[in-house]
């Protein structure tokens, strides 16, 4: 709503001040014009009037031969008081004299363009010619020029109050802005400082709309990760406490003679301190996994490619156990990140040669439709009680192992957007799988 109301105000502001532009400019102009037409009209009448009187009048001639211009002063300030003067011509043209008060004939003829000029002629045949100037708009006694004074008086008083009341309300809509942007900041540095129950106010414009949005992610997103990052210390401290205290309980035992640092006690401590490795390993890829900046590059591989590497790195492991590896692959290439995918099926061969039985651990890559199927098929069996429990992280059925493979393969399947599965295909045989699909 508050950005329904900001585009809205900014376009009535904006019709509006272009309303009184364009009528400050026509009031201008139409001032102008009027002023102009009303005055050449009153101007080219009168020069009429004049030159009439002047033809009728049986001392008009003497009027205009008359070395002085009393006489038609006086006719001009009694009879025509719109006139300021006017100037008499011979027949040829030649100037006589001027009546009245003209202070700048060029003046005259650049604002009213057109200077009436009539002929007076008399019966002996006599010519002459007149020439009438007008007062100035600002000396003239129109009524209707006044009229017009008063009318683009009103229109300007007009503008300047709307211009006025724009000016008003953009300064109330800057102070409120300012307030909005100010009390954002504030709040921005309550959330800096560690406050994370803000309230952000908001605000009415689109841009104070988009900082609220973003700040209140932004406590969202830092309230999450410290959420994380409390439950991982706990999870850190839970699960290396005890191997730790195993250990330094052996050392302390070894340290006051109550054991021997015998073969087997080393062994032991050897042991504890695998497991340890293998745990800090396997939880940095579970919160590497959990991270949702993490790299994840998927390209177009070939499917052998990533069997290849899984068998490179368990061949040791399979070779020290008895157990021969088999592979299948029935697909040529797939979309998928080559790294983690091959640590996701890592982690299902490892979990076969450790916990599976028989000789032989069967690694197959098929395809179904638009999925991809990467699969391993071991000797064993897995208690029905256990199938609930197998993908919960820190659960392992048998000692030695972390609990976290399954967890991190199943996260790396998610992270394709496919998913893992474990069944048992009978009461001899296991089924490890992770199915993504085709791009």
């Amino acid at each position: 709503m508050p950005k329904i109301f900001s585009r809205i105000f900014t376009i009535m502001m904006g019709i509006v001040l272009c309303f009184a532009v364009l009528q400050t400019i026509w009031a201008l102009s139409w001032f102008n014009y009027g002023i102009s037409y009303i005055i050449n009209k009153d101007m080219v009448s009168s020069a009429e009037k004049i030159a009439r009187i002047l033809s009728f009048e049986e001392k008009g001639y003497d009027f205009l031969i008359a070395p002085d211009s009393s006489a038609l002063d006086r006719i001009l300030r009694d009879l025509f008081p719109e006139i300021q003067g006017m100037i008499v011509y011979d027949g040829s043209g030649n100037y006589i004299k001027t009546a009245g008060r003209i202070e700048n004939t060029e003046k005259y003829r650049i604002r009213f363009k057109k200077i009436p000029r009539l002929t007076v002629q008399y019966e002996d045949g006599s010519v002459f010619s007149i020439e009438v100037f007008p007062h100035l708009p600002k000396n003239s006694s129109n009524p209707m020029i006044s009229w017009l004074r008063v009318y683009v008086l009103l229109s300007l008083v007009l503008i300047l109050f709307i211009v006025s009341i724009i000016f008003v309300i953009s300064v109330r809509m800057t102070h409120r802005m300012t307030d909005d942007i100010l009390n954002i900041a504030a709040e921005l540095e309550d959330l800096a400082t560690g406050a994370r129950d803000i309230q952000f106010s908001g605000g009415i414009t689109e841009e104070a709309i988009r900082l609220t949005t973003a700040a209140e992610v932004l406590q969202d997103q830092l309230l999450r990760n410290e959420r994380n990052q409390k439950r991982r210390i706990q999870e850190l401290t839970h699960d290396l406490k005890g191997p730790i205290a195993g250990l330094h309980a052996m050392i302390e035992s070894v340290e006051l003679g109550a054991a021997e640092m015998s073969a087997e006690n080393i062994e032991i401590m050897y042991r504890e301190l695998g497991y340890l490795i293998t745990l800090i390993g396997d939880m940095a890829e579970v919160y590497r996994l959990e991270d949702a900046k993490l790299a994840f590059h998927p390209v177009e591989t070939e499917a052998s490619g990533i069997i290849a590497s899984v068998l490179e790195l368990y061949q040791p492991l399979a070779s020290q156990k008895n157990i021969t590896l088999t592979s299948s692959c029935t697909v040529d290439r797939l979309t998928a990140d080559p790294n983690i995918l091959g640590r996701a099926l890592g982690n299902l061969v490892q979990n076969a040669l450790v916990h599976g039985r028989g000789e032989t651990v069967g690694i197959n890559v098929t395809s179904h439709e638009t999925s991809v199927i990467f699969e391993v098929v071991n000797s064993g069996h897995i208690p029905p009680e256990d199938l609930p429990h197998i993908f919960k992280r820190y659960w392992s059925g048998k000692t030695g192992g972390s609990g976290l493979g399954l967890s991190i393969a199943g996260m790396i399947a998610r992270r394709h957007g496919g998913y893992l599965e474990v069944t048992n295909l009978d009461n001899s045989r296991v089924r490890s799988s992770i199915t993504i699909p085709c791009s």
